[in-house]
């Protein structure tokens, strides 16, 4: 019994992703599954590669929230070249156009209640990333201002331009959040950002190598800069502690989560990962 418990034991890693809709009355735990189910049962596909193509293969409710599989796959014109490796000549590639090939299927969950869809981290993130904003925005009618989505952000690349000997510049892009539960100066940007219909913005803070940013606890730039973490994205020009010029990314550094679990447990891990991560949710 030892030997099969051990065997069993996984640890897997995973990204997230924050979705969140706009105006502020329509971020209701039915409209994210609205969104995302009519997105499956059309059968909506964007093209995310010169001939690959992607969709939500399944979209299956599981108590509060959803389990399912993103699908990526290539289309192959029937007649397309090939190359036979036996004979070492160019043929016609005969394929059937009614099939798609090269398949790779990823799963994922997603959770309404904080608006989060996790993913395992040796997924695509490009594809499903540019799949739900493609699919997202043709469901608004092209309207890109009704929803935003973003990568949770690895919290230790942010602490690295907080711990820089010198900040010359930062520029944050940010999205309002989904009533997220924050205080001091991230839910003054944040509640301002929403009491004015402001859906993105970018702020762009100037300082020099000889007169360097001061990035201090609870000012208005760390306040951006910490909502950047789940609703936006920030560069940052630094020397970093070594003396050495560096600009770090943030859109680079997606947060990955470690999990351990043995087998359906990981559900409810992820569950908690959900809750966790996201800070809008109240009891």
């Amino acid at each position: 019994p030892y030997t099969t418990l051990f065997r069993s034991v996984r640890t897997s890693k995973y990204k997230i992703i924050n979705i969140v809709l706009y105006p502020s009355e329509e971020q209701q735990s039915e409209n994210y599954v609205k969104v995302l189910s009519q997105i499956h049962s059309t059968h909506h596909e964007v093209k995310v590669g010169t001939d690959r193509y992607f969709l939500i293969l399944k979209f299956d409710k599981t108590d509060d929230y959803y389990k399912g599989q993103f699908c990526s796959y290539v289309k192959i014109d029937p007649d397309s070249k090939a190359f036979d490796q036996i004979t070492k000549e160019i043929v016609n590639s005969d394929t059937d156009p009614e099939k798609g090939y090269g398949v790779k299927i990823w799963d994922y969950w997603f959770f309404p209640k904080y608006h989060r869809l996790i993913f395992h981290a040796s997924s695509s993130q490009y594809q499903i990333f540019r799949f739900l904003n493609e699919s997202i925005k043709n469901y608004f009618n092209g309207d890109d201002n009704s929803f935003a989505i973003n990568i949770e952000k690895d919290a230790s690349t942010i602490n690295n331009i907080y711990s820089a000997k010198i900040i010359s510049s930062i520029e944050i892009s940010l999205s309002y959040s989904n009533n997220d539960n924050n205080d001091g100066w991230e839910k003054l940007i944040d509640d301002q950002m929403r009491k004015a219909n402001v859906t993105k913005s970018t702020l762009d803070f100037k300082g020099s190598y000889k007169t360097p940013l001061k990035l201090e606890k609870d000012t208005l730039l760390s306040g951006a800069l910490s909502l950047s973490k789940s609703n936006g994205t920030a560069k940052a020009h630094i020397v970093n502690k070594d003396g050495r010029a560096e600009i770090i990314n943030t859109e680079q550094h997606p947060q990955i989560v470690p999990i351990t679990h043995i087998g359906e447990e990981v559900d409810g891990k992820l569950k908690q990962l959900a809750h966790d991560i996201s800070s809008n949710y109240q009891e």
